[in-house]
């Protein structure tokens, strides 16, 4: 019998699967997928419907640096730490970075990039921007927060953080070991060639220390959340090149890397446009420089005091809001501010005794622009700042009882910092008031005292007084609002007045026109309070 089965017909060979393309790999690599076969690669089917698609790209794109930060969508560049607002445009090629993304056809999953259409669908869509992680600021430094308990600091490692909405890109790098006592050295001798107003050991100046608190401030910026509101910084000399921008940059260039300066304008629409440029754009500090009118507006009175900024979203037709986390710094020369700006901005005062060549030819360790913007420096600076608020945290951040300003958490942090480290306490009254009318007694005061006979101590009754302020017309209507146009015995009974309620009981400080510290108060045998004093405090080495 003949064997009729037909014979097992032999099994094609499978054809050699072709190595992997570099961007094959490369995209396996970023999507942590594991190298199997073609099929392991991340496929989005874009041809699906918006809301669907939205969500799986959320999902898909959520470790992934791209945030919502201010109403906007924004990515950030993890090497550098720069933000930049995600358009459709960008989107449609920077999302393939992650994943493969085209449409199903007869033949398989055939690849293509979205359409500028889906694309701008897709970043509108709620459920997109609901798997975003909200960005409140990136840092290019390693920076302090609270821990979780709010109990104490910790340190914010490179990259996302949950918690604070904070990303950090360490561009900068700085020691954690230095001591206290080396970063209060380091402190003293950054700064032992400025001008500070009050004489005597640094330590003990107002003025640095008000500083100090500036750079703290800056330095440890995560830690203010919007409902921690933050007093600005009014750099104030009696001349040019005291080093009011200098003190600025020192401040602002070792947490951020620069200190770019915007306009004054006296225009609060103008204003208001270019603040509110910078709270989309998450900026970090607000740098008024070298002011010349008398500062006084209300949109930064605002910006100082609100929790969150309303602001317009650029290139749109919508209203839109930013948490408050800027630091404001103002320079001028003789600075005056409004009553309300004058309550919301912490004065640091630089009295200079030479002109800015003779005083630059002195110094010992100059503050150019170079060693400013040095690494080293700014290491430095930073090792410097950790220390001291690792010092506060080591001792339970114990903050000060007594406050005397609005900002009574910040201040009483601030204040205790800068005295567990054995600095002043720079929340005490300045040399010289910015506030309009106080400012304009003050200079009245400086008018006086060219006219003293005798050195140390000039006496000066009610009447001269009143003569001295008839010449300062200008003055007038500033020193006593709504009462200047009085002529005679009501002029004088009204300036009277005025030294009794504030200047009688002494101890009001002023620099004159030779840069000497001086005080005004009432004479020791006044009788009524009709003979007052200038008393030469800086006596110089001459005399």
């Amino acid at each position: 019998m003949n064997d009729t089965t037909a014979p097992t017909p032999k099994k094609k060979a499978k054809p050699a699967t072709p190595p992997e393309s570099p961007r094959l790999m490369a995209l396996r690599e970023m999507a942590d997928v594991p190298p199997v076969d073609d099929k392991a690669a991340i496929e989005v089917d874009i041809s699906q419907p918006i809301g669907k698609l939205g969500r799986e790209l959320g999902a898909l794109l959520r470790p992934r640096p791209v945030f919502l930060m201010n109403g906007r969508i924004v990515r950030v560049d993890e090497s550098t730490g720069d933000v930049s607002e995600m358009r459709a445009t960008k989107f449609r090629s920077w999302v393939e970075d992650y994943a493969v993304t085209g449409k199903p056809s007869v033949e398989g999953f055939k690849t293509c990039s979205m359409s500028k259409e889906t694309a701008e669908g897709v970043l509108a869509s709620d459920a997109f921007l609901s798997c975003l992680r909200e960005l409140r600021a990136v840092q290019k430094v390693v920076l302090p927060c609270w821990n979780a308990d709010a109990s104490g600091v910790e340190w914010l490692m490179p990259g996302y953080h949950e918690r604070t909405g904070v990303f950090t890109v360490d561009l900068c790098p700085y020691s954690a070991a230095m001591t206290a006592q080396e970063a209060r050295a380091v402190l003293m001798e950054t700064y032992a060639d400025f001008p500070w107003a009050a004489d005597g050991e640094m330590d003990t100046s107002r003025s640095f220390a008000a500083h100090v608190a500036a750079c703290l401030t800056a330095y440890m910026l995560p830690m203010w959340g919007p409902e921690l509101l933050r007093m600005g910084f009014l750099y104030s000399a009696n001349m040019p090149g005291s080093g009011k921008t200098t003190l600025v940059e020192c401040a602002l260039l070792p947490v951020f890397g620069h200190a770019k300066a915007m306009g004054w304008s006296r225009n609060e629409e103008t204003l208001k446009k270019e603040l509110d440029s910078k709270a989309l754009e998450g900026a970090s500090y607000i740098f008024l420089d070298n002011v010349k009118a008398k500062l006084s507006s209300d949109t930064l009175d605002k910006l100082i005091t609100s929790p969150e900024t309303e602001c317009r979203l650029m290139n749109r037709h919508e209203m839109g809001s930013a948490e408050n986390r800027r630091v404001v710094f103002v320079t001028a020369n003789g600075a005056r501010t409004d009553a309300d700006l004058g309550r919301r901005l912490l004065q640091i005062e630089l009295h200079s005794r030479s002109d800015p060549g003779e005083r630059l030819a002195t110094l010992k360790r100059p503050l150019c622009k170079a060693t400013l913007y040095a690494p080293n420096w700014r290491a430095r600076q930073l090792a410097a700042l950790r220390a001291v608020v690792e010092q506060w945290h080591a001792a339970k951040c114990p903050r000060v009882a007594k406050t005397r300003t609005t900002f009574q958490e910040w201040e009483s942090i601030m204040a205790g910092i800068l005295e567990g480290i054995g600095f002043a306490n720079p929340f005490t009254n300045p040399i010289m008031g910015t506030d309009e009318q106080g400012a304009a007694w003050a200079l009245f005061f400086v008018r006086l005292a060219k006219e003293m006979e005798t050195v140390p101590v000039s006496i000066f009754t009610l009447t001269q007084m009143v003569d001295v302020a008839r010449q300062e017309p200008d003055l007038m209507p500033e020193m006593l609002p709504g009462q200047s146009d009085k002529e005679g015995r009501a002029l004088h009974h009204a300036i009277g007045q005025h030294l009794k309620r504030k200047y009688a009981k002494g101890g009001w400080e002023f620099v004159n026109e030779q840069g000497l510290r001086c005080e005004f108060g009432k004479a020791p045998d006044s009788n009524e309070g009709s003979r007052y004093q200038i008393r030469v405090l800086d006596i110089p080495d001459s005399e």
